[in-house]
């Protein structure tokens, strides 16, 4: 099922920063291509199959915190991966842009 997603933020580094918010499911899409959905209801987070095919692209990870992720600047997440002792900080490229599930309670 397709979800109708809302644009929270543009070019020029101002809007939303998802480390404020408290719920909601999101898309981040990164300067180098890569698209993450953020689902912070759930606690997780999970890196869309990429045209490269990275490792740990489609596993969903558990989310422990968000440190940054706004348009402009490169995003930061706490995550515990599998089978890793230990929180694990996972870094992206710039954001380009944040969308948010328009029936996720976010906004």
């Amino acid at each position: 099922m397709m979800c109708s997603m809302l644009l929270l933020s543009g070019r020029g580094g101002f809007g939303m920063n998802l480390k404020d918010e408290l719920s909601g499911v999101f898309r981040v899409f990164t300067g180098s291509g890569s698209v993450y959905t953020v689902d912070l209801t759930q606690g997780t987070l999970c890196r869309e199959v990429f045209t490269h095919g990275l490792r740990g692209d489609g596993v969903a990870l558990e989310l422990l915190g968000v440190v940054n992720c706004s348009v402009g600047l490169g995003a930061m997440f706490v995550v515990q991966m599998p089978g890793v002792v230990g929180p694990t900080l996972r870094l992206t490229s710039r954001v380009t842009q944040i969308l948010v599930s328009e029936s996720s309670g976010a906004v």
